[in-house]
């Protein structure tokens, strides 16, 4: 390798590490107004649907009364966990910003043109989509931005690992059911009772004769 090419990585690597810098400096400026920051206010009980992409598959569950189930992929036999469907509405309900970058603020790429995930949050009234850009290194966050709003919110990586589930991760355990046992049928019956007046008779002693005494 030239030290021409030597000098360039170096530089590319440089550059990067700066850029890095940079908005962990942006960050920490802004995690102190960040702390009580909600991404979006919204209720757990007002969310109705969620979607997600992971592994290349993406499913979409929908909550029905008390009962969540898939919207995609479409499988009426299975049911969704529950405590598994409420565990991530609350993560969504409770997700705080570490740091809010507002417009004016924000600087370089942020990786929402190729995001590490997208996450859409149904209600009634609207949908929402989380879209998550790329991990900050230095800060072990990730970048995110919601539709509806210019500003570029830092979050834990904890809320990530929530939505890494695929199908079978999330289906529930059918309940399994005892089946009743059999009746017997009316000549089955009546079969074992012959067999029990056979069984009776049989047992019956017989009287044993009478003897005589001897002739002397």
């Amino acid at each position: 390798m030239t030290r021409g090419k030597k000098l360039g990585i170096l530089c590319g690597v440089l550059a990067v590490a700066i850029i890095g810098c940079i908005a962990a400096k942006q960050i920490a400026e802004h995690a102190e107004d960040a702390d009580t920051t909600s991404v979006m206010n919204i209720a757990a009980e007002s969310i109705t649907g969620l979607q997600w992409t992971y592994d290349g598959e993406t499913i979409s569950i929908v909550k029905s009364g008390e009962e969540w189930s898939y919207e995609t992929p479409e499988n009426e036999e299975d049911m969704v966990d529950t405590a598994d469907a409420e565990e991530m509405v609350q993560a969504v309900a409770d997700l705080r910003a570490t740091a809010v970058l507002t417009p004016e603020e924000q600087e370089g790429d942020y990786g929402f043109d190729s995001p590490t995930c997208e996450i859409i949050v149904k209600t009634d009234t609207a949908d929402t989509t989380y879209t998550i850009g790329s991990l900050n290194e230095i800060t072990n966050q990730y970048y995110l931005q919601i539709t509806g709003s210019e500003n570029v919110f830092t979050i834990d990586t904890s809320f990530i690992d929530m939505f890494e589930k695929d199908y079978d991760a999330i289906k529930a355990t059918p309940v399994p059911t005892a089946s009743p046992s059999p009746s017997p049928s009316p000549s089955a019956s009546a079969e074992a009772s012959a067999e029990a007046e056979t069984s009776d008779s049989s047992e019956t002693v017989s009287p044993s004769p009478e003897t005589t005494p001897e002739e002397e």
